[in-house]
């Protein structure tokens, strides 16, 4: 499967787009460790427009297992101030690498996101949302790539 322009947000340590607060580069992974009230991982990507794309591929390494994790796909509109998304909930199912791939269509649309050709932000969060989960999770986040 070769990869064209556009479809990776994040792979050997390049990052397509800016990395939100929190989130470090170290070597070819981006990391970032789970602490309630601090902002969870976000990427903001430079191609916004997700829309010739099905499906999100996430790799990572997991510090523990167990999380229930929320993954959002920013969909701001201009002048909005309410958080407009859509979201899916995986779970982190052990210690060590692992891969999220989730079709857009098993997103679930929150309040009035603009579309799929304008993603904001690539969020994923570990509270609120009535999760549970103990603090220090860490990720080590190898890839972020969008799938045909």
């Amino acid at each position: 499967l070769m990869l064209s322009a556009g479809d990776v947000i994040f792979a050997d340590g390049k990052l397509d787009g800016k990395p939100g607060k929190n989130v470090t580069l170290a070597g070819t992974e981006l990391v970032w460790t789970f602490q309630p009230k601090l902002p969870p991982f976000q990427v903001h990507p430079a191609d916004a427009d997700f829309s010739a794309y099905s499906a999100i591929e996430i790799t990572f390494d997991a510090s523990a297992a167990d999380g229930k994790a929320v993954v959002c796909l920013a969909s701001q509109p201009d002048d909005v101030k309410e958080f407009c998304y859509y979201s899916n909930f995986p779970a982190v199912t052990k210690a060590g690498v692992q891969t999220w791939t989730i079709p857009f269509s098993k997103f679930a649309v929150n309040r009035k996101p603009v579309g799929w050709n304008k993603i904001n932000t690539i969020m994923i969060s570990f509270d609120g949302w009535n999760l549970e989960n103990q603090p220090g999770l860490v990720m080590k986040i190898q890839s972020i790539k969008l799938v045909k």
